[in-house]
């Protein structure tokens, strides 16, 4: 795997490498969402609040991010890296987390 800063072969990409991933806006604001509260998650309304930072938040906000979920796990995956979903439970929201892809 290459860093993704230097291009360099590394063996594993740390979460601070993340930060370099080339990434378009929404993900990145997801991806920097993501890795400033790592290892906690974050619910997908607090990133809706990011992404749209005080603007008209529209009806399609939450599909929204799930597009982004998917193409955010398909870049990161190359770098050894995933978005999990926790699923919501009795009385929680469901959060998006990163997590190391562990290769047993």
């Amino acid at each position: 795997m290459n860093c993704p800063c230097c291009g360099q072969i590394v063996t594993e990409t740390t979460i601070e490498m993340l930060r370099d991933v080339p990434l378009a806006t929404v993900p990145r604001t997801i991806v920097n969402a993501l890795i400033k509260a790592y290892p906690q998650g974050v619910t997908a309304g607090f990133l809706i609040q990011g992404i749209y930072a005080g603007s008209r938040e529209p009806e399609t906000a939450l599909t929204g991010v799930y597009v982004q979920m998917h193409r955010i796990r398909e870049k990161l995956s190359k770098y050894g890296w995933t978005v999990s979903k926790q699923k919501p439970g009795r009385g929680n929201v469901s959060q998006y987390r990163l997590e190391a892809i562990t290769h047993d």
